[in-house]
């Protein structure tokens, strides 16, 4: 199997595709996803044997949120998935799923260690302008909108120049 080759342990899957929501075994891998009604959007969390036997469940919360419970010392870790929706949403579908990831969030075990990853669709932000010495910016702050720090958003693009992100604003698409 591919993520054995690679010698990933734990594979988030964004645009899983597949209705409902379950757990599937095969050959030792397991697999969660949570996808809603229709064959769109869909979330996923795939796991190696080894870590599978860590596996104490799994919260599909929406067809953009998943998060598993894996079995850690210290402390149990949260794995979330997400697939957040593009900038080219509506801001109230956009705002919607950040809503729904902080409640989810505010809901797990305070002591678990959490670790957010998947799609987020978001730009990259740097320089920052710190309101606090020891703040650092972060993805995160950019995206959960840190009061304390304020992140300007840079231009992306690949290295052949086939993507780039365009620093638009709504009413400039428009």
């Amino acid at each position: 199997m591919e993520m054995t080759r690679m010698k990933v342990d734990i594979l988030g899957l964004a645009e899983v595709r597949w209705k409902g929501a379950d757990m599937i075994t095969s050959d030792g891998y397991k697999m969660v996803f949570s996808g809603g009604n229709l064959h769109e959007r869909g979330v996923g969390i795939m796991l190696t044997p080894n870590i599978a036997k860590s596996l104490k469940g799994f919260w599909p919360v929406s067809d953009r949120i998943i998060v598993t419970t894996l079995s850690s010392k210290p402390f149990d870790t949260n794995i979330i998935q997400v697939y957040a929706p593009t900038t080219d949403h509506d801001d109230t579908e956009v705002e919607t799923f950040y809503e729904e990831l902080d409640k989810t969030l505010q809901q797990l075990k305070s002591t678990n260690i959490k670790i957010i990853m998947g799609d987020l669709n978001a730009k990259s932000c740097s320089p920052c302008s710190m309101k606090r010495p020891s703040a650092v910016c972060t993805m995160t702050q950019c995206i959960y909108r840190d009061p304390h720090v304020q992140c300007f958003p840079v231009r992306y693009s690949s290295p052949h120049k086939s993507h780039e992100n365009k620093q638009q604003t709504k009413a400039q698409r428009a």
